[in-house]
């Protein structure tokens, strides 16, 4: 649940990111030819668009641009599991039986899903917001309570000339503090502007009305309620260095909004002393600034403030028209949201068809899902874990009747069946429509670390699903699985030792060399053959004696020569390191020599690659009455 929410919020904030950066280009273009007012109203489509969960289908939203390339949301493409260690399967194609796990890896083995980590983190970070929001404001509180001076007859009779002249019936009080040096407005509920003792004292009454003019402007045009909203959001996307952004530059427009909607009746000398009083405030402030404060006089560009109220421009009717017009279209361009292909209605379709159309695009969507959950079911895991991972991932995609015959006999349940490799994703094949219902054909796709890192499948498996809608909602309600395909041609098999080895595309077609290889006795006749064993390597299919290659290295031990091979009774060439372990099954130790690459030939590179990814993978070698050796 909490995954989803996160997924959510996250493809929420990518495309919010795609509307601030349009705003701020259009701020950018029209520049000072719209008021400050344009300016600081423009950012509500951004907030909106971080609000609102959902958006209408237009084809005039801006995404469309981004889903004739990319019609799939960023955020469905990321892998959501870290895969585990490789060793230990095999896909049979003798018998098209799925992979079974030798004894050492007979448990459940299962990815690190690394949405859940980012999930509790975005959560940790809301919940460290919110405690210094707390913390903030209980301390503001507290030094307020016991620094407020009483109210006296001048900073009345002040206060309510600036609420005349601003045709203000609020009551919005100020109070004197020596604990401050700014003015500011603290409270969400019932704000209170909060006056430094110093700027009471050693300014005219003029300037005081300006700073109390500008606050109570705040006040008057519900800022207060804005900031909340601006903290609640930013704690809710606090991971976007462009919320923040975007922030920062909305208050700064609000400050300038609001000296403009204070001054904009006022004469020159009336402007000259609300920019000194700006200028006077500026040069109080010192260290003691509140955190929480809703708004602040000095905030802001102050420079631009400044020459914004001396500047005093007017706007004409047609300036306010075409800004109400640029808000209008960004709204419609960035709020809505780009209709998915089965969405568009051709000219002359019936409203039948494109009904079918956006049906058929939900039920892709929902085998699409589906698809992407099952690598999270580990089906070599206990009964009751399964069964819960059963509801957990497949609960909210599959009917109910067909969730509780999976839960009583899991002999059909489609999910991870080994370590590796693991199911991907399903390629739907068909989907075909019959009466009420659908029948979708696909392929379940399945790969290895190899595979993610380099492209391709490492095995397929036919899966059919029907799907219908049940209570109004797209489930699947049947669902068939096929045998497995043959594996991957690119995977060399030894079924002699019981072993498989994963490649890339590029080594189709390689070859393998077999040699021997010589342990020499430390004891006795130094430098005698005590020990011999085969060399395996495959060799890339562009090696030639002119143009030689690195190849791939696999010495093949049984277990007692291993352990002989650790306690030091032979060794192996002239590196002071022995070779290093690459997997194991019950019979066999497969490793990697010491030094292969000395040399450094053409391709070493691409092997260290391939051998990150742990390749080699395990199995019992087909042999008869094979007993474990210690």
């Amino acid at each position: 649940m909490l995954e989803s929410v996160f997924k959510g919020v996250l493809n929420i904030s990518l495309y919010a990111t795609v509307v601030a950066v349009a705003i701020m280009l259009i701020k950018v273009v029209c520049g000072k030819r719209l008021s400050p007012s344009f300016h600081y109203g423009i950012w509500f489509v951004f907030l909106l668009k971080l609000v609102i969960p959902f958006d209408i289908k237009s084809m005039f939203s801006l995404f469309t641009l981004f889903n004739q390339v990319a019609p799939v949301p960023v955020i469905d493409k990321v892998n959501t599991v870290l895969p585990p260690m490789t060793t230990g399967v095999l896909i049979n194609p003798a018998n098209q039986q799925p992979p079974i796990l030798t004894p050492e890896l007979a448990v459940p083995a299962h990815g690190l899903d690394l949405w859940n980590v980012a999930a509790l983190i975005w959560v940790l970070g809301i919940l460290v917001m919110f405690a210094v929001l707390l913390f903030s404001y209980i301390k503001t509180s507290r030094i307020l309570k016991v620094t407020v001076e009483e109210p006296d007859d001048r900073r009345l009779a002040l206060l309510e000339k600036c609420k005349s002249d601003l045709k203000m019936r609020s009551k919005a009080s100020v109070c004197i503090t020596r604990s401050f040096e700014i003015p500011f407005i603290f409270g969400f509920l019932k704000p209170v502007i909060i006056l430094p003792e110093r700027i009471y004292k050693n300014l005219t009454d003029e300037r005081i009305i300006a700073i109390l003019s500008h606050e109570l402007m705040h006040i008057k045009r519900r800022d207060y309620v804005v900031n909340l909203i601006l903290f609640l959001l930013k704690s809710v996307y606090w991971f976007n260095p462009v919320v923040w952004l975007s922030f920062a530059w909305l208050k700064n427009d609000g400050e300038r909004a609001c000296d403009s909607a204070v001054v904009k009746n006022y004469s020159s000398e009336r402007r000259r002393e609300y920019a000194r009083a700006l200028l006077d405030v500026a040069s109080c402030v010192g260290e003691r600034r509140p955190v929480v404060a809703v708004s602040s006089f000095a905030e802001g560009n102050l420079k631009a403030r400044v020459k914004n109220v001396l500047t005093g421009r007017k706007y004409s009717y047609i300036a306010s028209f075409a800004a109400g017009a640029v808000v209008i279209i960004a709204g419609t361009v960035l709020l809505t949201g780009a209709p998915t292909k089965s969405e568009d209605i051709r000219p002359g379709a019936s409203i039948t068809e494109t009904q079918d159309e956006g049906a058929e695009a939900e039920v892709i969507s929902l085998v699409e899902n589906f698809g992407k959950k099952l690598q999270m079911v580990s089906l070599t895991a206990p009964r009751d874990y399964v069964n819960k991972s059963i509801q957990e991932n497949y609960g909210d995609l599959v009917s109910p009747e067909l969730l509780s015959a999976w839960q009583k006999d899991l002999q059909d349940v489609p999910g991870r069946v080994v370590s590796s490799p693991w199911p991907d994703r399903i390629e739907i094949l068909s989907i075909q429509k019959s009466s009420s219902e659908y029948d979708v054909k696909g392929e379940i796709l399945e790969i290895t670390s190899v595979e993610m890192q380099n492209g391709g499948v490492a095995a397929k498996r036919p899966i059919d699903l029907r799907v219908r809608k049940v209570e109004n909602r797209w489930l699947i309600t049947e669902v068939k699985l096929g045998a497995y395909e043959e594996a991957n041609p690119r995977e060399y098999q030894n079924p002699q030792y019981g072993f498989n080895f994963s490649l890339p595309e590029s080594w189709q077609g390689n070859s393998i060399i077999t040699a021997t290889w010589e342990g020499l006795s430390l004891e006795g006749s130094q430098g005698e053959i005590v020990e011999t064993g085969p060399l395996l390597s495959i060799r890339h299919p562009q090696w030639t004696a002119q143009n030689q290659r690195q190849d791939i290295p696999i010495m093949i031990f049984t277990r007692a020569q291993w352990n002989s091979l650790l306690r030091e009774d032979f060794h192996i060439g002239a590196a002071p390191i022995g070779p290093s372990e690459l997997a194991h099954n019950s019979k066999y130790v497969f490793a990697l020599p010491a030094r292969y690459n000395f040399a450094f030939p053409t391709g070493f590179e691409e092997v260290e690659n391939i051998l990150k990814n742990s390749p080699l993978q395990v199995y019992e070698p087909i042999s008869s009455a094979i007993t474990p050796e210690p």
